[in-house]
């Protein structure tokens, strides 16, 4: 409430910027407010008045239309736009569809991707895993009453949450520069988002801890700890790394089902520790793990010749595709080496 003798409503506020602003709406159900900016030919998004009566008054989010008279959601919140042209067009929500692995642009069939919107709408109210929904072993291809297509194949989901989802993409599909993506929503049928992707024959990435592509690869040691500062590998010891995108070799499961076994990979495969290649024959396995879906092993036996370091560099070469460069942009990632045991007798 307001303190007494004030009145009962903020003031206006003054937005400079506009070019004959003809639509206003704000949404029933966040209170942003859509506005068409006619003269500038671009529609522009809003926060609550509130917010923006506390804080800043700077557009969160608008893009390019030409001559828009008017502008209104539907039911689901999808954004309707009447322009000069006596047109009335709907605008998806679009999205960003990332490599899982090194979270960059490379795609590949049968490759973890991660989803983000990057409109104006939130993919889902709360968080959920498959393993949570049923099946802990299998992906389904509908979660959190979601499904993912990409061209005319169902994606298995590995999550689903409001700013991001996890998918497989089909194996089946085929690389190609222009392959669609929707998100629906089950229950009403309504268009999420939807986008288009470029998909290469492979897309190889060593997955990370924090998720982002840098840092620390998830892998594990010989004795199954998980590889970290506080659980190093030792020199001369085997180290398996985890990825994905590494092709679409013949005899994969079925998509969303784990790799029941091993399974060799094929191709050709590199591996870098330190400051150079590994031998080859430290490489003792290149194929699918077990009881996990999508997800490439290698296992590597650390050569002596790598420091003792808990950030190593790592990272690898399949079919002459850096697993860490892609469009010029490029991702550390490191592995954690311990040093080796003092000499017995040997002085403090």
């Amino acid at each position: 409430m307001l303190p007494a003798g004030e009145p009962d409503q903020f003031p206006a506020l003054t937005l400079p910027g506009f070019n004959s602003p003809h639509g206003v709406f704000v949404s029933p159900s966040t209170g942003q407010i859509w506005v068409a900016d006619t003269g500038n030919n671009r529609v522009l998004r809003f926060p609550v008045y509130i917010e923006m009566f506390f804080g800043s008054t700077v557009s969160d989010f608008g893009f390019t239309t030409r001559l828009p008279l008017a502008v209104t959601l539907d039911a689901t919140n999808n954004l309707l736009v009447a322009d000069g042209n006596n047109r009335v067009t709907m605008h998806f929500p679009s999205l960003r569809v990332t490599n899982s692995g090194h979270q960059l642009s490379r795609l590949a069939p049968y490759t973890h991707a991660t989803l983000r919107p990057t409109g104006f709408n939130r993919f889902a109210e709360s968080t959920v895993n498959f393993k949570e929904a049923g099946d802990a072993t299998n992906m389904p291809t509908s979660l959190g009453d979601l499904e993912v297509v990409v061209g005319d194949l169902k994606a298995p989901i590995q999550s689903v949450g409001p700013e991001k989802i996890e998918i497989v993409l089909p194996r089946d599909v085929a690389a190609s520069n222009s392959v669609s993506l929707v998100v629906q929503r089950l229950s009403t049928g309504s268009i999420v988002a939807a986008g288009t992707l470029v998909l290469a024959q492979a897309a190889p990435a060593l997955f990370t801890v924090s998720g982002e592509g840098s840092g620390q690869v998830q892998a594990t040691n010989a004795d199954g700890k998980a590889n970290s500062a506080t659980d190093r590998v030792g020199r001369g010891e085997v180290i398996s790394l985890f990825g994905t995108g590494f092709g679409v070799p013949s005899g994969l499961p079925e998509d969303g089902q784990a790799a029941p076994d091993k399974m060799d990979g094929t191709g050709s495969l590199q591996v870098a520790m330190g400051t150079a290649l590994v031998p080859r024959d430290n490489i003792l396995y290149f194929g699918l793990a077990p009881g996990l879906v999508a997800v490439w092993q290698i296992d590597v036996k650390v050569p002596d010749n790598v420091p003792p370091d808990p950030n190593v560099p790592v990272g690898c070469i399949f079919n002459s595709i850096n697993c860490n460069l892609d469009s010029g942009v490029r991702r550390i990632t490191t592995m954690a080496v311990k040093p080796s045991a003092a000499p017995e007798n040997s002085p403090e």
